[in-house]
């Protein structure tokens, strides 16, 4: 794992003290994660920070009256301790956890420290709702829609205790409030029964009376089971939960950076992304809110982080610890491998770019090289690490798996030169030329690995060791002879990022290019004049001559990405595994100072960072404007438009182009719920007169791909939003919109000098995806329409041009 120093004087085992209101860290909001072993700063955290300075209530038991400090400490695996008073005078000790069966417990220990007996409030606020995990819009295969949702509230007011089902997806989450040991009554909740969130639903304000220099418990346990009805009694558990936790302390030299960076992320893997799918699977995600995916690639680095800590296990935690620790461990790494071999599906016979957790692809058939070469690397360390578990390996690797992956990679080989192409990044962006240098030393480190371990295990695999190492001999000749290239401006060999074999090139390194990182510690230089190339290449890629990956101009300066405006963490890493090759103490020190500074208060991190603050970038914090805020979350079909009346009606459209699209073009959002409006289809900005124009494409999905327009189809259509009345419809032909024409947007203009009928003029835009682009001219008062700058550049899209926004 290295050895890492640090000057900060920080005691990272005493708890982090927050003023949410006034003091530093008002930018950091607490999220408790799903499994409640992490509390992490997210972009939905931008709500609860406006809850805390609303000083509205959370979800589950919220204690009245709380001072505005709070300390949180985090030194316990599954837990969360806060500690806050009250105006009243009572410290409050608030832990929430979650206990091996997965039960959410949220505890407050309230004590009076004063001579008078005291009022403390308290309430338990359910705006919760049951549902399936939302997969947003963030890869090319859009969001994953949710099925239908209604939660159904049943209240045991007097036994303290409720169910929230929902009938759809045939789950529940049941709860029980108790009082020192005792339930206890859930005054002023109701039964209720709401599509969607439910709103609105909470106990009475309720209050414990507590003597001078007493104290009181006050908990709620909560559970999510997969099934409609409770059948488990709440009361077995009160007393396990009324305990007094322990310091947790379980981790050695707690007081140190290093320490709390291992430590926490190695609980945020197990607690939020170690999703336990089978008594023997485990699915990994990226991240339990943003990205609750896993890709190969991220989960092999997740995993890989676990395998060290588990050989460094003794001298990492404390003996009380280590069984637990331990345990936990060999579930998840072993788990892993269970999963991305036999759960993960691959209907092209290659791994995909990510995956939903029951091992279902997430995206198309999008190829990327590197992803699949991580999973027979992780088998390699796996054996490596547990020689004991040969039974295990010899399973997966007679199971045909790997060498149905070995086939698929080979039969892309280019033969002209030996090279192998990818259809993206690592970055996930899709590449100009097809051979990718970082791809290619995994896949040579990848093939050695796994020559050593059929060399091991020889009867297990069709291809002897001694195959997969010649190949892996020819990827590394092959790759050396085709990246080595002068740079022109420096007259420098540098390492080429992308080439297409024949000549063409891109110099640039990314964040996300760790293999190229690791290359030299794996061996893959063979000579000092392929070395000193790696040195150019690095020195370059951590500086300004990598215009597009290295960001500049502050003192969080680093490598980041196209992918992502900023420096990244990984970006720090490279640059601190790059001076310790290089034996260079100064700016080893130099990027775990960056690494520090960068690290979020839970002892997590961001992808990208601010390069002068080094705050993780989530978004425009108002400096540009008032802070965003949301309006309305979409959670099936996201839409191409919308559009706000002058008095406030939200209008939204769909184009009907995709599978199981939503089943109206144009809607308006009216209590928190897209409705169709009025039963027509794609709408545009309303004119100045307040009138909605609505454009349809006349095209839709058919099962050879879009279907060509009919006379009829294609249309523009004016609302009166006074009175949801239409007083236009202008209707046009094949000389207007050609049959495999698409109409896509409308832009208004009333000037009445502008047409003979003095109503005005309507621009619409073709974007045919036949290459038939144009703009419609149209009288809005004749309906005459014709097409002007046919096939104009100007109005085409630029050939490999993508846009960061």
């Amino acid at each position: 794992m290295g050895s890492l120093s640090s000057t900060q004087e920080r005691d990272y085992s005493t708890p982090e003290v927050f003023d949410p209101k006034h003091g530093k860290n008002a930018n950091k909001t607490i999220d408790i994660g799903q499994n409640g072993m992490t509390l992490s700063a997210n972009i939905y955290g931008r709500r609860m920070l406006h809850m805390v300075n609303e000083e509205n209530e959370g979800f589950g038991l919220c204690i009245g009256n709380i001072g505005s400090r709070t300390t949180v400490d985090l030194t316990e695996m599954n837990t969360a301790h806060l500690g806050f008073d009250t105006r009243v005078g009572a410290a409050v000790r608030y832990d929430v956890s979650v206990d091996e069966k997965g039960r959410l417990n949220q505890r407050a220990r309230i004590v009076n420290n004063t001579s008078q007996e005291i009022q403390v409030g308290y309430q338990v606020n359910l705006q919760v709702s049951v549902h399936r995990a939302s997969y947003g819009q963030l890869t090319e295969g859009g969001p994953i829609p949710l099925p239908e949702c209604e939660n159904a509230l049943e209240v045991n007011s007097q036994g303290g205790s409720f169910i929230i089902r929902n009938k759809f997806i045939g789950a529940h989450l049941s709860g029980q409030l108790y009082l020192d040991g005792v339930p206890a009554p859930l005054v002023g909740l109701t039964n209720k029964t709401q599509p969607g969130l439910l709103t609105g639903v909470s106990t009475a304000d309720q209050s414990v009376s507590i003597k001078p220099y007493s104290e009181v418990t006050v908990g709620l346990i909560l559970r999510l089971a997969p099934r409609l009805d409770e059948n488990n009694s709440f009361l077995e558990h009160l007393c396990v939960n009324s305990k007094t936790p322990g310091n947790g302390l379980a981790w050695k030299r707690p007081e140190t950076v290093e320490t709390y960076i291992v430590r926490r992320n190695v609980d945020y893997i197990l607690g939020n992304c170690a999703i336990p799918v089978s008594e023997s699977e485990v699915a990994l995600i990226t991240d339990h809110v943003a990205l609750p995916l896993g890709w190969n690639r991220d989960n092999y680095w997740q995993w890989r982080l676990l395998l060290l800590t588990r050989r460094n296990l003794r001298s990492l935690v404390t003996p009380a610890a280590y069984n637990h620790y331990k345990r936990l461990l060999d579930q998840t790494i072993k788990g892993h491998l269970d999963w991305v071999f036999f759960k993960a599906e691959r209907p092209h016979k290659f791994w995909h770019r990510s995956y939903i957790i029951t091992g279902k692809p997430k995206d198309g058939p999008v190829y990327q090289l590197d992803q699949q070469c991580y999973p027979m690397l992780e088998l390699c360390d796996y054996f490596s690490e547990y020689p004991n578990e040969k039974k295990f390996v010899e399973e997966i690797l007679s199971s045909q798996v790997i060498t149905e992956i070995l086939d698929h990679i080979t039969s892309r080989q280019d033969l002209a030169t030996g090279l192998f192409p990818t259809d993206e990044t690592p970055g996930d962006d899709e590449v100009i030329y097809p051979f990718h240098f970082s791809s290619h030393v995994l896949l040579w480190y990848t093939l050695c690995q796994l020559a050593k371990l059929i060399r091991s295990l020889p009867a297990t695999l069709r291809d002897p060791g001694e195959r997969l190492q010649s190949l892996a001999d020819e990827v590394h000749t092959q790759t050396m002879q085709h990246f080595l290239i002068a740079d022109p401006d420096s007259g420098h060999v540098k390492i080429a990022y992308l080439v297409d074999g024949h000549g063409k090139h891109t110099f640039y390194h990314d964040g996300n290019d760790i293999p190229t990182a690791f290359a030299a510690n794996w061996g893959f230089f063979s000579n000092r004049k392929d070395l000193e190339a790696w040195y150019n290449t690095m020195n370059y890629a951590l500086s300004e001559e990598n215009s597009l990956g290295y960001s500049s101009g502050g003192s969080f300066a680093g490598l980041g990405s196209v992918h992502s405006q900023g420096p990244w963490p990984l970006g720090y890493f490279q640059e601190m595994l790059y001076a310790d090759v290089k034996g260079n103490e100064g700016a080893k020190a130099g990027a775990l100072q960056r690494i520090i500074g960068a690290m979020q208060w839970d002892g997590t991190f961001g992808e990208a960072v601010d390069v002068k603050t080094g705050q993780e970038i989530l978004s425009d914090p108002g400096t540009l404007g008032p802070a965003l805020e949301t309006i309305h979350l979409f959670y099936e079909q996201w839409p191409t438009g919308f559009t706000v009346s002058s008095s406030g009606h939200i209008f939204v459209n769909y184009p009907p182009v995709f599978p199981n699209s939503i089943n109206f073009t144009v809607g308006e959002i009216v209590n928190g719920t897209e409705v169709p409006y009025p039963n027509l289809e794609i709408n545009t900005p309303p004119d100045t007169e307040d009138r909605l124009w609505i454009l349809d494409s006349g095209r839709v999905a058919s099962a050879g791909g879009l279907a060509e327009t009919a006379y009829g189809g294609p249309k523009l259509i004016g609302m009166h939003l006074t009175n949801n009345a239409m007083f236009k419809k202008i209707l046009f032909d094949q000389t207007a919109v050609p049959a495999d024409g698409y109409l896509n947007d409308v832009r208004i203009d009333l000037n009445p000098a502008l047409t003979p009928s003095g109503q005005g003029v309507a621009y619409l835009s073709d974007n045919s995806p036949e290459g038939r682009t144009a703009i419609v001219v149209v009288d809005i008062g004749s309906g005459a329409a014709s097409r002007k700058l046919v096939g104009d550049p100007s109005i085409s899209s630029r050939p490999g041009f993508v846009p960061f926004i």
